[in-house]
């Protein structure tokens, strides 16, 4: 289930965000080096896409693990908690050494979305300061602005997400304008 959809990360590319047939870096695109990982001018693009397509719309907990089964444990805890979670217009964004999730929904339990390369997820590592943690775990919050708002290096309850989003002076005047 949601151990599955995270495992596929490594041979897929979801709907699209992949950079090609996923035989390697081509070496007519421009590169860069990023601790080892090189990212293509495709996967920058690709990952710059995401940062835009989510400023100003969406708040999100982007969640890096070196372990799925703490990757599936975080995604158990927001899809337990989905609609109150989707009220702050929240995304949840995985982070695996193999690639990356754009959640969505959850289908049987497993989170489902737009995955993507290791080379885009590596952009956001760098992009959000998502440095392992304990057990290989780092979380961050960030808010509609793009700026990141609180850090986490072990699994997060859903509403210590919330305290924190509910007491934002966006998602304060959000709440103020839907009760109007």
């Amino acid at each position: 289930m949601v151990f599955i959809a995270l495992a596929t990360l490594a041979g897929c590319h979801g709907s699209g965000s992949g950079s090609g047939s996923g035989s390697g870096p081509r070496a007519d695109v421009d590169q860069k080096d990023t601790k080892g990982i090189v990212v293509s001018e495709p996967d920058h693009s690709i990952a710059e896409r995401l940062v835009n397509d989510w400023r100003w719309h969406h708040r999100l907990l982007v969640v890096r693990s070196d372990q799925d089964s703490m990757l599936t444990e975080q995604a158990s805890l927001v899809g337990s908690r989905m609609n109150a979670w989707k009220d702050r217009e929240m995304k949840l964004v995985l982070l695996t050494t193999n690639g990356g999730l754009v959640v969505d929904r959850f289908v049987d339990g497993g989170p489902v979305g737009e995955s993507f390369t290791l080379g885009v997820e590596q952009e956001l590592v760098d992009r959000y300061g998502l440095e392992s943690g304990r057990e290989g775990f780092s979380a961050a919050l960030v808010g509609k602005d793009g700026g990141v708002k609180a850090r986490w290096s072990e699994l997060v309850e859903p509403d210590a997400v919330f305290d924190l989003v509910d007491a934002m002076p966006m998602r304060i005047r959000e709440v103020r304008e839907a009760d109007e």
